[in-house]
């Protein structure tokens, strides 16, 4: 999910909105009854930016990816097609960034992590088994960081 609210940022300007860039997310559950289902949520980012010069002679490159796993349990408000839902999902992430300039690695770096995030939002069921929804959720995690 992409950050409803930043409210802790590094770039000393307000906090705001992000429903542009993102970490878009492919979940699944399996429902244990009418109230409570398990689930399990895959997020892969790949992003490959270049800045530099018309004719490439001076430039710097960002690669970054990052993916993500997520496993975890929700409750269920509501019976009708639109229906709340809340809960907790344990996640495991890794991380890999290569910096260049000209041509010569700068930055090399790695991390793999882990986490638990609190969820809740909305959902609507088009039809029985196919809806879409709308979550914010927030979470604490740690990262082991590995420098090459």
């Amino acid at each position: 999910a992409v950050p409803f609210l930043n409210l802790f940022n590094d770039k000393g300007k307000e906090p705001g909105f992000n429903f542009i860039t993102g970490f878009p997310a492919i979940s699944g559950k399996y429902f244990i009854n009418d109230k409570s289902a398990l689930r399990s949520t895959v997020r892969v980012r790949y992003r490959n930016m270049k800045n530099g010069d018309i004719d490439l002679t001076n430039f710097t490159k960002y690669v970054n990816t990052d993916i993500y796993f997520g496993f975890g349990y929700e409750g269920r408000l509501g019976k009708s097609r639109v229906q709340g839902f809340y809960g907790l999902e344990y996640n495991i992430t890794g991380s890999k960034t290569k910096n260049t300039q000209d041509d010569s690695v700068f930055d090399n770096r790695s991390s793999l992590g882990t986490g638990i995030n609190g969820f809740a939002g909305a959902e609507y069921f088009i039809l029985p088994k196919l809806s879409v929804r709308g979550q914010v959720s927030g979470g604490i995690s740690y990262a082991v960081p590995k420098d090459k």
